[in-house]
């Protein structure tokens, strides 16, 4: 395993007419629960228009065997499916 990428959906948007934008005051965020850090946080609002997916961030494998945090915050119309697909399972 080379990475490990973190998604939030939206479960079954299509039928809910449902996206990100469209949920008042809501946001993601990722803690490092050890030290109380907040690592990332996304404003789910008209950045994320459409959007019925994030790629919140992603867990990189490095060289030395170790984990890299990576922040991404990238939306997409997309759903679970969709995603996994996009890494070759599902």
């Amino acid at each position: 395993v080379t990475e490990i990428a973190l998604w939030a959906t939206i479960y079954e948007s299509d039928t809910r007419r449902q996206s990100f934008d469209k949920i008042g005051n809501a946001y993601i965020r990722v803690m490092d629960k050890d030290n109380n850090i907040e690592l990332c946080r996304y404003s789910l609002n008209e950045k994320f228009m459409n959007a019925t997916a994030v790629q919140v961030a992603a867990l990189m494998r490095q060289p030395d065997g170790g984990w890299q945090f990576v922040a991404i915050g990238n939306g997409a119309k997309a759903d679970l499916g969709d995603i996994l697909a996009q890494y070759g399972a599902g």
